[in-house]
């Protein structure tokens, strides 16, 4: 009984080490894939060793002084995300912005779901417009949802100046992309 219960014990434990690990592809509001909001930048190169990071600055990589914009591509050539540093002594990601449509929330939100999957998961706080598209977020989170205008009806495709109301998006609107500032 004891070889059992030890067995069963093993098991157990090695299920749970399964599911704590990372997916590198989940989005939440303290993590995107692999990164963390503490994750410094230096530790990029090491983070993702087999992938491609492309920046115009090595040594601002390398030291963790990084003041430009990088980008993530995964072994394939495919963009995965765009990431930003805070610019103060933290010397931390401050925004990322994902390229890559296998990033999904805990709700299953991705690019490409629909503005109809996205009310579902939570109140609509804020539309923000901008020249070319709207942001949206969700009541309690730092997550940005990006609609094109070009899914907007016209009235509001057109009009830069227009307030947009949450009844006013299209259900079958697509999220052209994702952010998330820390």
């Amino acid at each position: 009984m004891k070889k059992y219960i030890f067995i069963l014990s093993f098991v157990l434990i090695i299920i749970s080490a399964c599911n704590s690990t990372i997916n590198e592809f989940s989005i939440d509001e303290t993590r995107v894939g692999k990164l963390s909001q503490n994750t410094k930048i230096s530790e990029l190169s090491a983070i993702y060793a087999n992938d491609s990071i492309a920046t115009n600055d090595a040594a601002g990589l390398k030291d963790g002084s990084l003041t430009s914009n990088l980008f993530l591509f995964d072994n394939n050539g495919k963009q995965l995300l765009r990431l930003r540093p805070k610019g103060d002594s933290t010397q931390t990601i401050g925004s990322i912005r994902v390229y890559d449509t296998r990033f999904t929330t805990s709700n299953n939100i991705s690019i490409g779901s629909s503005y109809k999957e996205l009310k579902s998961v939570g109140t609509i706080d804020k539309i923000l417009p901008a020249f070319n598209s709207i942001s949206i977020t969700i009541k309690g989170s730092s997550i940005y949802y990006t609609i094109n205008r070009n899914e907007l009806p016209d009235v509001l495709k057109y009009d830069r100046s227009a307030t947009i109301e949450a009844i006013q998006i299209p259900d079958q609107a697509l999220i052209s992309n994702i952010m998330i500032q820390w």
